[in-house]
């Protein structure tokens, strides 16, 4: 009992100890309004903070001040109306945030910089809500609107407008940290350096949003970011920039979703989007977008992969290119050559369910890849429609709508789906070889059920040039190639320049309506020592021309026996009705003999 009581009475203190204790209670955030009227409080009626017309930034700091000294994340309204900032407004001293509105609408709550001042520097989250900024303009620093050079910081833009300012880098907002602007409008905006509307230290989402009509003098002719962009449902129109990125550039990676992209441009590479890491675009529309070296629209870079560590990846998915230009010049930061008149991929491409149109490269050097240049494996090109599209270079031109510079799919890895599968290349043209699709390097797994109709080179491979071989564990099969034309050189359909290597397979092809200037009207193929028997099974050719080898033509003869070896491998395919213009006996399979003695 006695033991009961002590524990009785020893509880009954600590309560009591608790409850006479002082209790520390955090004060509630409180909203502040700014605005014409008198200072009686509570509203945009009776503001707390009222304004002359003349000096209301003065109003506003106020407004700030009193934020910071009040605990909590603090609401500041601009009332209705338009009011002029002369000087910045100080908000480096808020360790908690602040949210800056508008009473009803951007449209209604103006806050104009005169052309003279910066509107805010801060260094905690921020949330802009509702409010136009125009004519803000600061010389020598960053963010003419929003300053923050903090990496820790979030900024939230919400249904707001941004036009007409100017800075060193971000036109608009230099933000430090990370950000996420949604249903807010940027235009006319200016850089000196990265960003013209926006630049972001860390990673950044925007969405709803459309971008029209900003300048950087460098990167990122609307906005710029450090880290990785997440852009959805976003429209970025008649950006421009001097370096990368006309409408978008970052040093990592970029990932577009349902947006657009029209008259943005660059002098040197990515007319729209410039990224350094992985890049993956989807359901987007990419129009009239150009560049003065590579990727008319999309650049995907791979420099911090330099170190060989790792695999950057540009991904394309069910979007539209359409008149997209890489128009090379000796001027500025462009170069004679250009690569990619759509998209330029740095490493491995994936590519499928888009559609190419009417892009070009048209350059005085060497052009490459009228649609899509990719400079390492194209792992995967499927389902995708490419019509129109061109390379015309004074030097040469390569790939009308594709130009891949290593291996179509992967060798090393059998169980992954990789090659070329169901894309049409129609109406495509390179000024020397390739005019649907040129591989610079071999291919190494199915290349199937492709159509290639009326496409032109002006040297070899009509629809299709492969500089490399057709390898053991490769398919070439279910293709159609109708009405392409090789006009000075060989292979009016396709051109092989390597090797159709024992256990590769060339299959099911059809080859009508082609024609080439000197060897092989549908196909031209390798007869050199090294090569492998040919393995050309149930393929039709039908009504194409030639000068030698109406069909089929062999390259690089080592005797007149190899005719009868061609012939030999053709006995399983059909041959009807083509022709050939000079050796007449060759409608069918024709050879090049150099002089044999």
């Amino acid at each position: 009992m006695q033991r009961f009581l002590t524990a009785l009475v020893t509880s009954s203190l600590v309560v009591a100890a608790l409850v006479a204790a002082p209790v520390s209670v955090k004060a509630a955030a409180e909203t502040y309004y700014v605005g014409p009227g008198t200072d009686t409080g509570g509203s945009c009626t009776t503001p707390d903070f009222t304004t002359d017309a003349v000096d209301d930034d003065v109003a506003i700091q106020d407004a700030v001040d009193a934020a910071v000294a009040n605990a909590g994340v603090d609401t500041i309204v601009i009332c209705d109306g338009s009011y002029v900032i002369t000087a910045l407004i100080d908000a480096t001293a808020d360790t908690e945030g602040l949210i800056i509105e508008g009473e009803t609408s951007a449209e209604l709550s103006v806050l104009d910089g005169a052309g003279a001042s910066q509107f805010l520097d801060t260094n905690e989250d921020l949330t802009i809500r509702d409010l136009t900024f125009s004519n803000f303009a600061v010389i020598g620093d960053s963010g003419a609107v929003i300053m923050n050079y903090s990496i820790d910081d979030l900024l939230t833009v919400e249904g707001s407008v941004f036009e007409d300012n100017s800075a060193g880098d971000g036109g608009a907002i230099y933000w430090g940290g990370e950000g996420d602007i949604n249903d807010s409008t940027f235009e006319d905006n200016s850089a000196l350096g990265h960003g013209g509307a926006i630049y972001f230290g860390e990673d950044a989402s925007i969405g709803y949003s459309v971008f029209e009509n900003n300048f950087a003098n460098n990167r990122g002719g609307a906005v710029y970011g450090d880290y990785v962009l997440i852009l959805n449902h976003s429209d970025f129109v008649s950006n421009s920039s001097w370096d990368r990125g006309g409408a978008v550039a970052t040093d990592n990676s970029v990932y577009t979703l349902h947006s657009t992209f029209t008259g943005n441009g660059t002098e040197y590479e990515g007319g729209a989007i410039y990224s350094n890491d992985d890049s993956s675009t989807g359901y987007s529309v990419f129009t009239d977008n150009t560049s003065g070296y590579r990727g008319g629209a999309i650049y995907n870079d791979n420099s911090y992969n330099d170190s060989g560590v790792g695999v950057r990846e540009t991904h394309v998915y069910h979007s539209v290119f359409t008149g997209n230009k890489v128009l090379a010049e000796t001027e500025g930061l462009g170069t004679e050559d250009g690569y990619g008149g759509a998209v330029f991929g740095e490493d491995e491409c994936t590519v499928t369910d888009s559609t190419f149109t009417d892009n070009e490269v048209s350059v005085l050097g060497d052009a490459r890849g009228g649609a899509l240049y990719c400079t390492e494996d194209i792992d995967l090109l499927a389902d995708n429609r490419f019509s129109g599209n061109s390379a015309t270079g004074g030097d040469f031109g390569q790939g009308g709508a594709v130009f891949g510079w290593e291996d179509l799919g992967w060798s090393s890895d059998s169980s992954s789906t990789s090659g070329a599968f169901r894309n049409s290349f129609t109406n495509n043209t390179a000024s020397d070889e390739g005019g649907g699709m040129y591989l610079d390097d071999d291919i190494e797994a199915q290349f199937s059920k492709n159509v290639f109709k009326r496409n032109s080179a002006g040297q070899s491979g009509g629809g299709l040039h492969a500089d490399e071989n057709l390898e053991t564990q490769a398919s070439f099969t279910g293709n159609r190639f109708d009405g392409n034309i090789a006009t000075d050189g060989d292979g009016g359909g396709a051109y092989f320049e390597g090797d159709l290597e024992t256990g590769s397979v060339f299959k099911g092809n059809r080859f009508s309506r082609n024609r080439a200037g000197d060897l092989g009207g549908a196909l031209r193929v390798e007869l050199s020592e090294s090569s492998d028997p040919l393995n050309l099974s149930r393929n039709t050719f039908v009504l194409n021309r030639a000068r030698i080898g109406g069909a089929v033509g062999g390259g690089e003869a080592v005797s007149r026996g190899d005719a009868r070896v061609l012939q030999r491998a053709l006995r399983g395919n059909r041959l009807s009705k083509n022709k050939a213009t000079q050796q007449r006996r060759t409608f069918n399979v024709g050879i090049e003999i150099p002089e044999l003695g």
